[in-house]
């Protein structure tokens, strides 16, 4: 695993925001009473590695938390005692909490007591730095914000990495890589062991990188508004997103009660897309999101493995010469319908009503392309 293999062992090999690595093991040396340390930035910019390095760099004990251990009062009692003792084996402690945006009013009620009692001091990670239920508490936190890593930094990281593994790759491809992974060293890192895992599919995830990143970000985050970002900024369809998620929560999540948690999500979807095609209720998809959002944190907690997302079955069965045919008829409905071949996509359903009632007329190949493709959506979607 390329992103376990090169992780960094000490500060300074850290890719970008040494500044801000600096401001963090200034602050904590400091160790501000009654305070507490935000670090807010991007996924995959170096906040967790930074706090994990500085600790083992300063020789001092990190207690990790995240939003579920202040769920359970005993839990919280258990803390803020264990947050007072002394360290025996080491210089002292720094108390780490993981996506504090996370943590529930209640358990933000003790995260206050915390930075009040404690006597070591406190770093949290925050994703949204502008949550409304954050601002009592920033009031007592310095902030440190980690930035994006450039574009030419990652780039020339990855042609090392690529060089030393032999992975065979050009600039053309790692440029790709590096645009998609918006900074993310992670993300980037697990592209190009794709590259490896799966050689000569270079191509298709040069076309299909951007379903890579969204995938990743909604069964590794916690945090709805990241869900929402990605789902936005996604260059697929909402259907393609689902059937994507529908192929890979079981190579994701772990324990039964959340595959069970997100599949029932999946089913509400599934109803709901039976019921707009059945009954056109076409406002019934904005529920979806906040379906998808549900999948999102079905899980107890982010998985920090390596995992090679597949396409779903419809893509592999489809396969390249029929994906381009079906490209072709998108072409075609985008012109006459004058959308995106993304909007199209989702009209393929309601095309293919219209022609078999025969409300409209297409060629025989196109037909056969549309009603061969929606079969294979229908057959998906109830499965």
């Amino acid at each position: 695993m390329l992103s376990k293999k090169y992780k960094p062992r000490t500060t300074e090999e850290i890719l970008g925001n040494q500044k801000q690595v600096f401001e963090i093991k200034k602050w904590i040396k400091k160790n501000k009473k009654g305070g507490a340390l935000i670090i807010t930035g991007p996924p995959g910019s170096g906040k967790t590695l930074s706090v994990e390095l500085i600790a083992r760099e300063l020789k001092y004990d990190l207690i990790k938390l995240d939003a579920g251990d202040f769920r359970n009062p005993e839990n919280i009692k258990k803390l803020l005692l264990s947050s007072q003792q002394k360290s025996l084996m080491s210089k002292g402690k720094i108390i780490f909490i993981d996506e504090l945006d996370s943590v529930s009013s209640s358990g933000l009620k003790a995260v206050h007591e915390l930075i009040k009692q404690s006597p070591y001091p406190i770093v949290t990670i925050v994703d949204d730095i502008y949550s409304r239920k954050l601002v009592n508490i920033k009031k007592k936190c310095d902030i440190v914000k980690f930035y994006k890593i450039r574009q030419p930094s990652l780039m020339k990281f990855l042609k090392k990495i690529a060089e030393k593994e032999g992975i065979r790759t050009n600039d053309i491809i790692l440029k790709k890589i590096v645009a998609t992974s918006n900074g993310d060293v992670r993300a980037a890192l697990n592209d190009l062991e794709s590259l490896s895992v799966n050689p000569g599919e270079d191509n298709y995830r040069d076309v299909e990188n951007k379903i890579f990143e969204t995938i990743n970000v909604i069964l590794k985050t916690k945090n709805p508004e990241n869900v929402r970002i990605a789902l936005k900024n996604s260059n697929k369809t909402l259907d393609e997103i689902v059937w994507w998620l529908e192929e890979n929560i079981k190579r994701e999540y772990e324990k039964k009660e959340e595959l069970a948690k997100a599949y029932d999500a999946l089913s509400r979807i599934d109803i709901i897309q039976t019921r707009i095609m059945k009954r056109q209720a076409w406002s019934l998809q904005s529920y979806i999101p906040d379906l998808v959002i549900t999948i999102a944190l079905s899980k107890n907690e982010k998985y920090k493995k390596f995992v090679n997302y597949s396409p779903p079955t419809f893509f592999l069965m489809y396969g390249k010469r029929k994906s381009k045919k079906l490209d072709a008829l998108l072409e075609k409905m985008s012109k006459e319908l004058h959308v995106s071949k993304k909007t199209a996509m989702n009209y393929l359903n309601l095309v293919a009503m219209l022609v078999k009632n025969k409300v409209i007329k297409i060629d025989k190949e196109d037909k056969h392309i549309l009603f061969e493709a929606t079969g294979q959506i229908k057959r998906i979607n109830h499965t």
